[in-house]
């Protein structure tokens, strides 16, 4: 068994069957020599299995609205059909009507979150699908795809069905029939239609959350086998991933770290994003990150959806976030889900990626900004920086707000 991680009071490893075992026992040796056998245990008939092409992507998350603007004669129905219209007295009251923003570069206003148009659409995302392939992108994220103005985050009754309590947002009864039925239907055409998966907002708020997802997951693999549902859980809940409800869960934590070093005044530190990438599961870019775009607007919610800065893209930021998607893709280790810690030093974060001591396992090293350059002392064998193909056999210097991809020749 591997050494995988290391706690404050324990030690994990790991180790793995091949497929045709049904049963398996763990031997322990002590220092002593003394054995123990703990099992024995039967392996699951439904076990969870990951999509491959999921785990080989590199995601970025647009919000339609705010991306880019490709035909303009849609922005006057998208006020139209504006939840304004469709509005309960008895839950808000609003300082105005919803209004298109002639200039793309425009001031954001209080109605920025959702009445004030911009006009970004889904021709504007076609129109700049070179852009994503330039960064690597291979799993455009999209947030909810509206006919009304609104497009941001909330949107109107007819065309988004549920999220909390808000008034124009009403919560489904996922028990009774015709709403169960509804929503698998919802999900089987946009399948049909060509959308390779779904995120799914607050799935645990869901009361009959095993028989709901369990259906929407069979119907959509009948679709497509490789169909993608990804669930937006804060925590680890492995619950969710036993192979009959979700693909994956969103992991937060790592991106919000992206983005408050950004907002820290960071922006030409970008060590939290390639610990991002190297990270096991799919990288998520949010809009703008890669431009070094921090928006502008009252409160740090509204700042991340102002309409994205076209002519003030800091170069140097968007050819770091190139250069990662390409070494996401041409890197083996990044395709495994293994990852195991690596005792480098106390202010440098470090780990494994890839089957252990296998050719092109991958050392990934990120030096704290507030400690001098360190000498780490590496694995026997040789190691290549990816990046730079510069080859180290016994050591190699870490400086401060600096990381380094390591592959084993």
């Amino acid at each position: 068994m591997h050494h995988q991680l290391t706690g404050r009071a324990s030690e994990r490893r790991r180790a793995s069957v091949p497929r045709e075992v049904e049963q398996y026992e763990i031997r322990v040796t002590e220092l002593d020599g003394t054995e123990q056998t703990f099992g024995s245990y039967d392996v699951r008939a439904n076990l969870f299995a990951e999509i491959e092409w999921v785990g080989e992507s590199v995601g970025y998350q647009i919000f339609p609205e705010r991306f880019a603007e490709g035909n303009p004669d849609l922005n006057e129905h998208a006020l139209e059909t504006d939840s304004y219209h469709y509005k309960h007295p008895d839950y808000w009251e609003w300082p105005a009507e919803p209004f298109l923003e002639d200039d793309w570069y425009g001031e954001a206003t209080g109605l920025h979150c959702c009445h004030q148009c911009f006009g970004g659409d889904i021709e504007g995302i076609i129109d700049n699908l070179d852009y994503l392939e330039d960064l690597g992108v291979t799993l455009p994220y999209l947030n909810p795809i509206l006919e009304s103005g609104e497009r941001v985050h909330a949107g109107n009754p007819d065309d988004y069905d549920s999220w909390w309590n808000t008034g124009n947002l009403p919560k489904l009864e996922t028990r009774h029939d015709e709403v169960f039925e509804h929503l698998i239907d919802v999900a089987r055409h946009w399948a049909e239609f060509g959308f390779d998966g779904a995120r799914i907002d607050v799935p645990n708020e869901i009361v009959n959350r095993e028989g709901f997802f369990g259906a929407l997951r069979q119907e959509l693999r009948t679709v497509d086998p490789d169909h993608y549902i990804v669930g937006e859980i804060r925590g680890r809940d492995a619950s969710w991933l036993q192979g009959d409800q979700f693909g994956s869960l969103m992991n937060y934590a790592v991106g919000q770290q992206a983005v408050e070093r950004f907002a820290a005044g960071a922006a030409d530190d970008n060590t939290a994003a390639a610990l991002l990438y190297a990270l096991p599961g799919t990288p998520i870019t949010y809009v703008g990150d890669e431009m070094g775009f921090l928006g502008e607007g009252e409160g740090p919610e509204e700042e991340n959806r102002f309409a994205l800065q076209w002519d003030d893209i800091h170069q140097p930021t968007r050819e770091h976030y190139q250069k990662l998607g390409e070494l996401k893709h041409s890197i083996e280790a990044f395709d495994s889900a293994v990852i195991r810690d690596f005792d480098a030093w106390y202010s440098i974060l470090s780990f494994m990626r890839g089957e252990p001591d296998s050719e092109g396992e991958m050392l990934a090293l990120f030096n704290n900004p507030l400690q001098n350059a360190k000498i780490v002392e590496l694995p026997a064998g040789t190691w290549e920086d990816a990046a730079s193909r510069e080859e180290h056999p016994g050591t190699i210097d870490v400086k401060p707000t600096r990381w380094r991809y390591l592959v084993r020749q």
